[in-house]
């Protein structure tokens, strides 16, 4: 999935186990199983470069959300859930354009994690999930997430978050 993203991506823009914060003195720094930059690390920001990417690549974007909306369907989500792709919704205090979580043989725990990373370090989160039952767990974490959400509880942001089966994942972004 790297590879096929350095296709779409400048390849030194796309890196895999990539460390959002760097603290020295130990303090907790999740790494993204792939991220598209630039990087926003300490204080930067890129939203400007940000929203140009969305533009840019507003295919794969749709491309996407509607992989996503079949998964959310298919698994009893209501369609509200389903992230808007305009520029509004996105995260915009970002740590990078893509954050990318591949789950396949990790607890629900260890997905709501993948979940939570997502959303907070990508302008645009995407989680994978590798088998039938992570990716149904993926959805109903997201459609909880979301409920959440609408009715006044604390959690995050997920409008952003698209949830995918690995091979839609790769069509997605291959364009197929």
């Amino acid at each position: 999935m790297r590879n096929r993203l350095s296709d779409i991506f400048q390849p030194e823009l796309v890196t895999s186990e990539w460390p959002s914060f760097t603290f020295a003195d130990g303090s907790y720094s999740p790494r993204l199983d792939i991220a598209v930059g630039p990087y926003a690390l300490g204080s930067s920001s890129f939203e400007q470069e940000y929203d140009s990417l969305a533009r840019r690549h507003s295919g794969l974007l749709g491309r996407l959300a509607l992989a996503h909306g079949v998964n959310m369907r298919e698994h009893g989500i209501p369609d509200e859930t389903a992230p808007d792709v305009q520029l509004e919704s996105a995260n915009h205090n970002a740590r990078c354009f893509l954050a990318v979580e591949i789950e396949n043989k990790v607890s629900r725990k260890h997905l709501l994690g993948g979940a939570f990373n997502a959303a907070a370090l990508g302008r645009y989160g995407v989680m994978v999930g590798f088998t039938p039952d992570k990716l149904k767990a993926l959805a109903r974490l997201r459609g909880y997430m979301d409920l959440l959400s609408r009715v006044g509880k604390p959690t995050i942001n997920v409008s952003h978050l698209f949830v995918l089966s690995q091979p839609q994942f790769s069509g997605c972004v291959t364009g197929t």
